[in-house]
């Protein structure tokens, strides 16, 4: 950790110059300055004073720099594409945490995750828009828009969308390891399936399934 490049950091960031902090810390600013370049090492109690003097919490000196704010620009967002533009996964959250957010979009006809996905941690989702079932286990939930649901991983389960919109769920994963994620056709079997299967009987095609998965490191099999 560095706690004069974040002294500096947050020095700047709030307008104050080295002559500030050294009237409300008490601290010479020839010492702040070798602080804040890595030339002195501040003892303890120097620390608290120059975060009294910035007025923040002792502690957030200390952060390692993945405990820091990670913002991601809607233009920015990492996203995976399966072929077609209704078919994406966005990144939301920063990489390499212990929490993981993503947008997922499931074509109408498909269902995400593969028919017997199970993995460790905990999944809680938001539908944003269209309808869906998620089954988990023998239980079966029919979602609309503003629905959410939260459960364990270790439980078999796959989210289907017999809707005729795409269906696009906020999703937060912990641990991160987003599924190796692959769009099957919705199952015929099913007793839901019967709408989508009408709709392909009556001039629309039944969607093929998707063969291309996403593969991240660390992910769930």
């Amino acid at each position: 950790m560095d706690v004069g490049r974040r002294v500096r950091e947050l020095r700047v960031r709030r307008g104050l110059i080295i002559e500030d902090i050294a009237r409300k810390s008490g601290l010479s600013k020839p010492y702040i300055s070798q602080v804040e370049t890595g030339k002195a090492s501040p003892s303890l109690q120097t620390v608290q004073k120059l975060a009294q003097a910035l007025g923040v919490p002792l502690t957030y000196l200390f952060l390692e720099d993945a405990f820091g704010c990670h913002v991601t620009r809607r233009t920015e967002r990492r996203a995976v594409s399966f072929g077609e533009p209704d078919k994406l996964v966005y990144f939301l959250s920063a990489p390499n945490r212990s929490l993981e957010m993503l947008l997922l979009e499931i074509p109408s006809g498909y269902t995400a995750g593969g028919r017997t996905h199970s993995h460790e941690g905990e999944e809680c989702h938001w539908v944003l828009e269209g309808q869906i079932i998620a089954i988990q286990g023998d239980q079966r939930f029919v979602l609309a828009r503003g629905d959410s649901f939260h459960w364990d991983g270790s439980v078999p389960h796959r989210i289907e969308n017999h809707g005729p919109e795409v269906a696009r769920l906020l999703v937060a994963r912990t641990p991160p390891g987003f599924l190796n994620m692959t769009f099957y056709e919705a199952r015929p079997d099913q007793p839901e399936a019967n709408a989508a299967v009408a709709r392909s009987q009556h001039g629309r095609s039944t969607p093929r399934r998707l063969t291309r998965a996403l593969h991240r490191k660390g992910g769930a099999q």
